[in-house]
């Protein structure tokens, strides 16, 4: 091996602390931004607890589709999205369109529905989820009431107009109906009070009165009922008959 000479070794000396100042310098540099990033991220974010074992815990997240579109909001409550047509909240998650509409919540309270564009006010407030058309007017749900214990599901017509069938669980009573576009109940299977189960089928006419036809299935009845439209006449009409 040939002998470096003083200077030349020298020169090679002063690239190799050259290049170490530089690496020292990057890796400081480094340091800093990652101590920086863990020191910051904690504090700025004070929703997120970095001593959770493992668990992330945070108020809120959304989720951006490829074109940057809101598409998930998910929270407690869900976070405000500049994108949401709407401005009501739920703690729970919303799942939006591409244009903003909602279209599937879940959600205690799940949000109040919405008719031909125009919110609405349910009975009382609950948990439970709905699913909206791409206008985001509800077309489904289901879900439960805290006022009374209520548990029910239903199934709308287009364009938010009229619910179409609903199944529900009342305080003594548990029944499957079929309504009309104006939510106008046409027929029902329906048990009350652990009595003897009823088909009915209902005529309006448009007028003061109501036509019933009520068929008790164990044991076999049949009755006609020519009485008010009223939610009262009809309640005891069902009850004679469920005896």
């Amino acid at each position: 091996m040939t002998e470096l000479g003083k200077p030349e070794l020298e020169l090679r000396l002063a690239r190799l602390e050259k290049r170490l100042r530089r690496l020292q310098t990057a890796l400081t540099a480094a340091l800093i931004v990652v101590v920086a990033g863990v020191l910051y991220f904690p504090f700025h974010y004070h929703s997120l607890d970095v001593n959770s074992g493992g668990i992330l815990r945070v108020r809120g997240l959304i989720v951006e589709d490829a074109a940057g579109h809101d598409r998930i909001l998910l929270g407690a409550p869900v976070p405000a999205a500049s994108g949401r047509k709407r401005r009501d909240d739920t703690v729970g998650m919303i799942i939006l369109s591409a244009s903003g509409a909602d279209r599937f919540a879940v959600g205690a309270p799940y949000p109040e529905p919405q008719v031909q564009g125009v919110i609405g006010k349910r009975i009382g407030g609950g948990a439970g989820l709905v699913f909206d058309d791409a206008d985001g007017d509800e077309r489904g749900g289901m879900g439960v009431m805290d006022s009374d214990g209520r548990a029910t599901m239903g199934l709308d017509y287009p364009h938010g107009t009229a619910e179409a069938i609903s199944l529900g669980v009342l305080p003594g009573e548990t029944s499957i109906s079929i309504h009309d576009s104006k939510t106008i109940t046409r027929a029902s299977l329906v048990e009350r009070s652990d009595a003897a189960p009823l088909l009915l089928g209902l005529d309006y006419g448009g007028g003061p009165k109501i036509d019933m036809s009520i068929l008790r299935l164990n044991p076999y009845r049949v009755r006609q009922v020519h009485t008010t439209a009223s939610d009262a006449a009809l309640n005891k009409a069902l009850d004679d008959m469920g005896r």
